[in-house]
Parts: C-alpha cells; structure tokens; sequence
C-alpha cells in the first residue's frame, strides 16, 4: 500500500509539472506570436519608408530635372541674345 500511496503522488507531481510545463509552453508560443506579430508590422513600417523615401527620390529627381531643363533654355537664350546679329533684333 505505501508503494501504491508514492506512486499515486508521484503520478500526481508528474500531472503538476506536465501542466505547469504545458502551461509554460503555451505562454512561450504566446509571446513568440506575439513577437512575430510585432516584427510584421515593423518589417511593414521599414518598406513604408522606403517606399516614400523612393517615392521623395523621384520627385526630387523631377524637379531636378526640370531645374536642369530650365538652365538649359536659359542659357540658350542668354548665348543666343550674345550673338551680335540677334542682339541688334532685340534692341529694335
């Protein structure tokens, strides 16, 4: 009987620590969906970034391009009103 009472209790300390070690284990897996979860949104909130960092690149580059355009013509006019001929155009 006393072989039967330490393996009835020893049954029952085994049932504690397999629920305290499930218990545990489903905390963990808590946790690390949670983590997940939060290295999604950051990994989105990276390539937001980029992608508007991209997106300001692009338009810096236009209106770059559209300055650069500009200095173009400018300096076009500006050689074409040098040339002694046209210059007289313009004074008349």
């Amino acid at each position: 009987m006393a072989i039967r009472k330490a393996n009835a209790g020893g049954s029952a300390k085994s049932i504690a620590q397999v629920t305290g070690e499930t218990i545990e284990r489903d905390r963990l897996r808590s946790e690390i969906d949670r983590l997940r979860q939060e290295v999604g949104t950051l990994t989105q909130r990276l390539e937001d970034a980029n992608d508007q960092r991209v997106a300001d690149a692009e338009r810096r580059q236009v209106e770059i391009d559209h300055l650069e355009d500009t200095v173009r013509r400018l300096r076009t006019e500006l050689d074409e009103a040098r040339r002694p001929w046209l210059a007289r155009l313009w004074r008349k």
